[in-house]
């Protein structure tokens, strides 16, 4: 699991490194627009140190989206525990991810497949059994023994060759209560491991449903994400036009901008997060990674 969380992390963050180039690159044209206005005569100066601190701030976004990458990519390293920049590219940012069906049995798979419950069924199968053992040492106890002497390694019997078969019979009839101590001191380690494992069903009903509700508010959030990415495209453009046919303001553009960059990011979140909330319902049950799904690394 802390491989896959790194892994969406990483594509989380080259996603919204993605936004900051692109929000770079129209801050630019943006000053283009501006310092040829200027030229003409057409705006003041401010307008023009006000877009090139709004470039010098989208620059330094994505400073801060490079480094978040890089940061991931030693996170990634981490988790796997072999070296990967350098070796391994990303594929394309997924801006539609595949569309996740909830299995409504998940509960009941999450039971069945999480290890976790197998092993502690099986210890209270062990303590139980070590119960019935201890229980038994108060009883009577009979060993059936036997044993070969073979004086050397030929196959046809010797002389020398011998066997014994022993029959044992014991029955201690007082021990100072150890056996029952014994006995019950199993039983109380079964009981535990019993409630241990009532505990661990109620944990993992907790994990799969905070994982369903986490899912499909993320796939209502890339809904409304990508209405909102598309009018704030078409907000910018507008603005952008509007200023430079001097009918709107600077300040419209820069809002503008501001905007449709929030709006790609919410989507950018939006969308892993739906990946990672899909990944968490699978380990929530057990079955995470088994199916061989998983995005296709390009060398």
């Amino acid at each position: 699991w802390s491989v896959t969380a790194a892994w969406y992390d990483l594509r989380r963050a080259e996603g919204k490194l993605s936004v900051a180039e692109d929000v770079l690159a129209l801050t630019k044209e943006h000053l283009q627009h501006v310092e040829a206005l200027y030229r003409n005569g057409m705006t003041a100066k401010n307008e023009v140190l006000r877009v090139q601190v709004s470039v010098s701030e989208a620059e330094l976004n994505r400073i801060r989206a490079e480094n978040a990458v890089a940061v991931g990519w030693k996170a990634l390293e981490r988790a796997v525990g072999v070296q990967l920049y350098g070796a391994f590219g990303l594929p394309p940012h997924e801006e539609r991810p595949e569309v996740y069906s909830m299995p409504q049995d998940a509960v009941s798979v999450g039971l069945a497949r999480r290890p976790e419950m197998e092993a502690l069924n099986l210890a209270a199968r062990s303590a139980s059994l070590a119960s019935q053992a201890a229980n038994a040492q108060g009883g009577p106890q009979v060993a059936l023994v036997g044993e070969v002497y073979a004086a050397d390694d030929e196959f046809f019997p010797q002389k020398q060759n011998d066997w014994k078969v022993t029959l044992l019979a014991s029955w201690s009839f007082f021990d100072g209560g150890a056996s029952s101590a014994r006995a019950r001191e199993a039983r109380a380690a079964a009981e535990e491991f019993l409630f241990r494992m009532e505990d661990m069903k109620r944990q993992i009903e907790l994990e799969i449903s905070v994982a369903r509700l986490n899912c499909e508010s993320s796939l209502q959030r890339i809904s409304t994400g990508r209405t909102m990415v598309e009018s704030a495209e078409e907000d910018y453009r507008m603005a952008l036009r509007r200023y430079t046919a001097q009918v709107g303001t600077n300040i419209d553009v820069l809002d503008a901008r501001v905007a449709l960059s929030n709006a790609r990011n919410q989507l950018v979140e939006s969308v892993y997060d739906s990946l990672k909330a899909r990944a968490e319902m699978e380990y929530a049950m057990g079955v995470i990674g088994s199916d061989g799904r998983g995005e296709e690394r390009t060398k």
